[in-house]
């Protein structure tokens, strides 16, 4: 499947899940498609170029400014089954997924950074290191 199909029906799904939202919901849900957007950003990019090079993710985790997202925080129920299934279907980001977790089992550095802040390897789904403050996309698949 193409990285833009991939984004089409992530944005599909994801504004027909904004649409049936009442505003409490509305507000986690566009918390929840921010988050599900910059994953599929970071995914689109392919930043795992840059991830291979151990120095440049050495250096963005030793860095005071690194932020964690945990997608199970920001995502409502429906948001959360969306990018069970889409992990698990799409080929573009669970091989991106896989990818970025074989990068961080070679690398101590990202090991111990992971290990210090209560991160299994197998939860982390993208590192963006491209976008400013690194972000590390966690999220514990249904």
């Amino acid at each position: 499947m193409s990285k833009l199909r991939v984004v089409t029906i992530v944005s599909v799904l994801l504004v027909s899940l904004f649409a049936m939202s009442g505003l409490a919901q509305a507000q986690q849900s566009q918390t929840g498609t921010q988050a599900l957007a910059g994953l599929i950003d970071v995914a689109a990019l392919n930043n795992t170029s840059v991830l291979n090079q151990p120095n440049i993710l050495n250096n963005a985790l030793n860095q005071n400014n690194v932020h964690i997202l945990n997608l199970n925080n920001v995502l409502n129920g429906n948001q959360t089954n969306i990018l069970s299934g889409i992990l698990n279907d799409s080929t573009v980001l669970s091989n991106n997924t896989t990818t970025v977790q074989n990068l961080l089992n070679n690398n101590e550095i990202a090991k111990n950074f992971l290990n210090n802040n209560n991160i299994p390897i197998s939860h982390v789904v993208a590192i963006d290191l491209l976008s400013g403050s690194p972000t590390i996309y966690v999220f514990n698949s249904r």
